[in-house]
């Protein structure tokens, strides 16, 4: 893990991958080497890492927000939106996991889906006091009702 605090991605996941090898069922291990494929956009091979650490532990909502992360670079749209409305039935009350759900579903062609996911992210960033997340959602979403209603 210190490597990969010090941006020594490559020899973190030679830590990892020699962890995994003497603890398959290791779910730090598993998790970080997840996370250091995704810094240096290894997305397939973090998906994979990501997804190991979900089977040993599928209620851990950073794990199922990293795999849904991934799974948007992969355009695995049903995937990452499957994860995020998991981890937002955990933790309903980020915004931050709306907006990303809003993401999945426009990659889906679901506008309806992400207009409302991005409502949602906007009332919670408002609700919550965060003024600039708030705005940052509110164009966002005008931008989704443009493009689906012109």
């Amino acid at each position: 893990l210190s490597y990969l605090n010090m941006d020594r991605t490559d020899e973190a996941v030679d830590d990892f991958t020699n962890a995994l090898a003497l603890d398959p069922a290791n779910l730090d291990a598993n998790y970080n080497r997840g996370m250091a494929y995704m810094r240096i956009r290894e997305f397939e091979l973090a998906f994979k890492d990501l997804s190991q650490a979900f089977i040993l532990d599928s209620s851990n909502s950073r794990i199922i927000i990293s795999r849904a992360r991934a799974a948007m670079e992969l355009e695995r749209f049903d995937r990452a939106a499957a994860d995020l409305r998991r981890a937002i039935a955990l933790d309903p009350s980020r915004s931050a996991l709306y907006a990303l759900l809003a993401k999945a579903l426009k990659g889906m062609d679901d506008m309806d889906g992400a207009i409302e996911a991005m409502r949602k992210a906007s009332g919670l960033a408002q609700a919550s006091g965060d003024e600039g997340m708030a705005e940052t959602y509110r164009r966002q979403l005008e931008e989704y009702l443009d493009q689906t209603y012109p």
